[in-house]
This record gives structure tokens, sequence and C-alpha cells, in this order.
């Protein structure tokens, strides 16, 4: 079997990267990814290129991905596994310096954020950059030893840096949740692998009429459904009109799911079944 290509956003040693390899070890399948330069660019990849992709959706410090949330509404495409990948920043220098030489830590602005208090206790001035990858190759192209970067293990072993300190972000429970996208049109041998698919992601619009949203939500209350997640986005183009993403346990085969969905197809003006898979 050829190698898998899996387009995610960054370069090579983001942890988007890590998460397709963690993901696709389980399985024991070999990958290539594939490195884009925007989220836009990533899902076009999927697209164009007979890929698939592995798009964070969340982080359990910064929130949604939002970016992400609104580019599923300009392409066609499914959700077809969740994964969550624990994120352990590590403070990188070049191999000759040390932490008493540093006087500046550069990375992307929310991983700066998720590890001020190390920052602010060194008195390190913190830069940012585009991401963590990316502060990683700078320093290596900078040779400046007084200069560190806070980014993957995989992105230290990528350009052969020295780990100072790991896992040292402010809250250990930083996990990022990501989505494994293929195009609508596309199937692949290895989801017969994907056996207990237990919850469902959908993008809905509702109808203009007083208490729509409390409608297209009570069919979820009254069949039992569980709702996990629910994110507004506004209607590009509108003024002040919104989309709603949602996230709910259970399969489209499930008495219970039907009937929630049939109430939400009623009271809604547009509906997006984004796909059934296994819940982290």
């Amino acid at each position: 079997m050829k190698n898998l290509k899996i387009a995610y956003q960054g370069i090579a040693g983001a942890y988007s990267q890590q998460a397709i390899y963690n993901f696709f070890s389980q399985y024991k399948l070999k990958v290539e990814p594939i490195p884009n330069n925007s989220f836009r660019e990533l899902f076009e990849t999927i697209v164009n290129k007979d890929a698939l992709g592995m798009v964070p959706i969340e982080n359990s410090t910064a929130g949604s991905v939002v970016e992400c949330y609104d580019l599923f509404l300009d392409y066609e495409l499914e959700i077809i596994a969740e994964f969550k990948l624990d994120v352990n920043h590590c403070l990188l220098c070049l191999p000759d310096s040390s932490l008493e030489q540093l006087t500046q830590v550069m990375s992307h602005p929310q991983a700066l954020s998720q590890c001020s208090n190390f920052i602010d206790q060194h008195k390190l001035q913190a830069l940012s950059v585009f991401d963590t990858a990316g502060s990683a190759k700078k320093l290596v192209e900078l040779q400046d030893k007084n200069i560190g970067a806070i980014a993957s293990m995989l992105a230290a072993k990528q350009y052969g840096l020295k780990i100072l300190k790991s896992n040292f972000q402010n809250n250990k429970n930083n996990t990022t949740k990501f989505f494994l996208v293929k195009s609508k049109d596309k199937n692949y041998e290895f989801q017969s692998k994907f056996l207990n698919k237990n919850k469902c992601s959908v993008i809905f619009k509702t109808r203009n009429i007083p208490s729509a949203l409390y409608k297209c939500l009570g069919g979820f209350a009254t069949n039992q459904v569980n709702l996990s997640k629910i994110e507004s986005r506004p209607v590009p183009g509108s003024k002040f009109d919104y989309l709603f993403f949602i996230d709910f346990d259970g399969n489209p085969k499930d008495k219970p799911v039907q009937l929630a969905l049939e109430e939400l197809n009623f009271f809604s003006d547009q509906v997006t079944f984004l796909g059934c898979y296994h819940k982290e």
C-alpha cells in the first residue's frame, strides 16, 4: 500500500505534523505529510491533490480555530475521524547555547501566551512569529545563542536544536483537537478500520422565526441526544445572520438521532452534515 498523503497547515516540525504521525501510527499506516502555508491552502490541497487533511479545530486553552470552521462552508469535505494531541511545548536553543545565555524567546503568539509564566520568571523578551515550527527554523537561520524558540519535540529533531525544557506551559492539560477530513467524493480503504462511529458534526442556519434556535435544538433534548458543542459564526456577506456548528453523540442510524435531525431540518433553512466518526 502506498503512503497516504496527509495535508497539514505549517512547516516541518509543526504540531499538526506530529498529530498525523501519532494518529496513523495507531493503525500502522505509512503517511506522507504535505505542508501548507495557510488553512485555505490546506483545504485546497485536500480537494485538488487527492489528499486527506489533519485540521486543527479547537484547543483546550485557546478555544476554537474559527478560520477552519469558516472554511468548511466553502469546501465539500467530510470528517472521518477525531484526534486529540497533548501539546508539549519545548524550549529550544542552538546546540552550543544554554538557558543562562537566552535573553529572548520566539514562537507563535499562542505558544508565548501559554508559556508566559516561565518567560516572565526568566525575564525573557517574547518575540512573535508566524508559527511554532517556524520559530525553530528561524533560530537555525539566525544562529543567535541569545535567542530561544518554543516549539515541538519534533521541531527540535527536524532542525537539530537542543531541548532546554519540555512540557513547561502554564497549563499542563493543553490539548488540541483535530479532524481528519477528506473530499466527500473520495473513499479510502483504511476507513474500514474506523468501526465505532458515535459522534456527528453538523452546520445549520435557522429559519427566520421566533425561538428558531430553541426549536432546532429541542429535538436533541426530547430524544435524549447529547450535544457536546455549539459554535456560532457569521453568515458570509450578511448583516448579523449566523450559522451554527454542533457536535453531538450518536449515529444517524440511531432512531433518536434520526428524530432529532428531522426536527433540525424542519426548523432550518440550511443543514450540512459534516460527518459521523469515532469520538476520542
